[in-house]
């Protein structure tokens, strides 16, 4: 601590250094102003309000997400019990393969790898043994016209 410095000896007595009073007085008087105000307490409650809005919003975070999982989960139960097997597996099947896919629209058949055509048959394959089960208004522009 710099008390050393705070202090001075005169005549065998230990005092404060005149300096230092203007500085303890401001000390005190903005002590004083802080505990009129309260902030200490202020101070605490908004560390504690920003700590539980940052809870509120991963939670509020977590709650969207699970409510996408439940949709999801709720329109596959639905399609499950429209659908005939024979149907859901064809969906499956087009959902495996077109989450593998990787041409494009514009890919030309002479630019393709051979790898490229197989995999692109696939999904054509596919999607014709599912499209049946599509209704027309979930399907894209361009697979309406595949």
């Amino acid at each position: 601590w710099p008390h050393d410095d705070w202090v001075e000896i005169v005549d065998n007595k230990k005092r404060v250094r005149p300096t230092i009073l203007p500085i303890l007085e401001k000390a005190t008087q903005v002590k004083r102003i802080a505990q009129d105000l309260n902030l200490e307490t202020a101070l605490g409650a908004a560390m504690e309000i920003e700590r539980l809005d940052k809870r509120r919003s991963g939670i509020s975070s977590r709650i969207q997400t699970v409510a996408e999982e439940l949709v999801a989960a709720r329109v596959v139960a639905e399609l499950g019990k429209n659908f005939s097997a024979d149907a859901q597996s064809a969906l499956v099947k087009f959902a495996q393969v077109s989450g593998k896919a990787k041409f494009g629209k514009s890919s030309q058949a002479a630019k393709m790898t051979q790898r490229q055509r197989r995999k692109r048959q696939e999904y054509l394959d596919a999607f014709e043994k599912c499209v049946r089960y599509i209704p027309s208004w979930i399907l894209t522009s361009s697979q309406i016209s595949d």
